[in-house]
Order: structure tokens, then sequence, then C-alpha cells
């Protein structure tokens, strides 16, 4: 036998208990079958209350459930002058047990109808897939897609700005060849989700003194594979404000963490490139999500 006696009392607040309240047993999202014999399982059982103000039922236990994630909902009957009806949702443990006991929490209540109100540090131990949290420290609506990619955002929403690293103080060189701005540079800046597309963008002055001369820069990953690769002309005196100039192709990153380097040269040795930089004009690269590029990995 793979049931368990589930019971409650229910009283009212003057702490009398109420009789003959009808009480409803169904299982949450819908029908579902017996693990060791592939029987279904009764949708609805129903019971009333006795003169103490309890009710008592024996249900299928959870671990005998297919799908695993089922759980059931409990709707108490009080008539309205009684406070109204009362809902919670439960798993059905091995053995016999009052309804306290088998509450889940966080209730699976709030989940169905409503985010469940967490905080960034006490977000649900037992999430199940599909779940959806409102972190009040955050402001963040998340979804739970599972081991693999975790809470997240809407999968099918840009999910924005997820890294940002600031230079403050010029950058000179006179290679030429490729050199890291170190300011800009940072070989692990984020940690992309499988099924995501990413997009970097660079922000700086630039100017080359000395001379006439071209002057280089790329966006490359960590391991030294380019993103994407221009050049701005100059002479002695103008300077030139690079504002967007250089988005990736919206290619799909490889999960894990990344890295992303801003890198310069010039097309002569006698003229030098600078990259300037203030506190109050910094130059500035970012990287933003851009939305799926494959549906989520869910396990």
């Amino acid at each position: 036998m793979t049931t368990s006696t589930i019971s409650n009392t229910i009283k009212d607040s003057s702490g009398n208990p109420l009789y003959n309240v009808p009480v409803v047993v169904d299982l949450v999202p819908g029908p579902a079958f017996k693990t060791l014999d592939g029987g279904e399982i009764e949708s609805t059982v129903e019971t009333d209350t006795d003169v103490n103000g309890r009710w008592s039922l024996p249900l299928e236990q959870s671990s005998n459930i297919d799908p695993s994630t089922s759980y059931y909902r409990v709707r108490e009957m009080i008539p309205q002058v009684k406070g109204g009806t009362r809902t919670w949702f439960f798993r059905v443990p091995g053995t016999n047990a009052i309804l306290h006991d088998c509450l889940v929490a966080p209730s699976v209540a709030n989940a169905i109808v409503r985010p469940t109100i967490v905080t960034s540090t006490t977000r649900p131990s037992t999430p199940f897939v599909g779940q959806i949290i409102f972190e009040t420290d955050t402001g963040k609506v998340l979804y739970y897609y599972g081991s693999t990619v975790g809470w997240q955002p809407a999968w099918n929403s840009e999910w924005g700005e997820v890294a940002n690293i600031q230079m403050t103080s010029p950058f000179t060189t006179q290679s030429t060849s490729y050199v890291d701005v170190p300011a800009l540079t940072n070989n692990s800046l984020f940690t992309a989700v499988a099924g995501r597309r990413y997009l970097t963008t660079i922000n700086c002055w630039v100017a080359v003194t000395g001379g006439v001369g071209n002057l280089f820069t790329r966006i490359v990953k960590a391991d030294g594979s380019t993103i994407v690769r221009d050049q701005a002309f100059q002479n002695s005196t103008a300077t030139a404000w690079l504002d967007n100039c250089y988005y990736e192709s919206r290619n799909v990153e490889t999960a894990g963490v990344q890295g992303r380097r801003f890198q310069i040269n010039v097309s002569v040795g006698t003229v030098t490139g600078q990259i300037d930089a203030n506190a109050s004009h910094p130059a500035n690269l970012a990287v933003y999500d851009v939305g799926p590029s494959a549906a989520p990995v869910i396990t």
C-alpha cells in the first residue's frame, strides 16, 4: 500500500471547531499515475470535517506519483462569514501526517498564482522547472530552467547589460602589433549562458600624435579570437570619439566564463596611438545579452 493519511483540524477565529465543512483535494498541475503499477490516481477526492473540525484522507504518497513534480491542493470550503475558503499545497510523505508538516515551503500555491516572494539569498532550495520568483531586494522576476541554466529572466527577452569595465586614465602605444589596453581587458568578464547571444561595445576617444598615421583597434575574446576589427585615420591634431562603433557578430557564445580584450596598434612606429580617458569621460567596454539563439537547456 502506497498511501498515507493526511489530516487537519479547522477552527474559527474564536477557536471553535467548524463542523461539516466540505474539503476537496486534487493534484496540481493535473492528472497523474502511480509509478509502481501505472494506475491512474483519482483526480479529486472529497470529505467533510467531523464534530471536532477534523478531516482526514488517505492519499497516494508523493514518491509514487508520476510526474514527480505534482503537488496536492486542498481547499477547505469554510463559509465566508467564518473566514472564507482556505487553500493549501502539500506533498504526501511515506507515513501518516498532519497537513502542517507536509506543506510545501515555499508554498507552490504562490508560485501557481503569482511569483513566490523571496530575496536573492532565500531562493527556493528545491525549485521545480517553471517556478517563478520575485526578489524583493533586487526587483528581479526570475524563472527556474533547471540545474544547468538555473534562475534566469524570461528566455524570450533581452537580458541587457551583463558586464562593464571602464578606464579613467589615458593609454598610449607605438606598437605596430596589437597590444591589450590593460584597463579594458578582463579574461573572466562574465558568465555566458548556453543558447544566448551577446554583443560587445566600446566607447572611447582615440587619437594619433606625432605625425600622420593609422590607428587600428579590435575587440578579441580571452583566447585572442577576433570579434571585430576597425581602424581610425587621424592626424597629429585631431581626436575622434568612437561611440558604439564595435559590435560583435551576434554569434552564439560558448557557455561558461568568457573574457573580452580591447587592443590597439599603429601603422608606423613613429606615431603614438592613444586611447584618451579621465574620470569625467571614461573609456567604456560593455557586454550585452541581446536575446536567445536557441531554446533553453532544460534539466
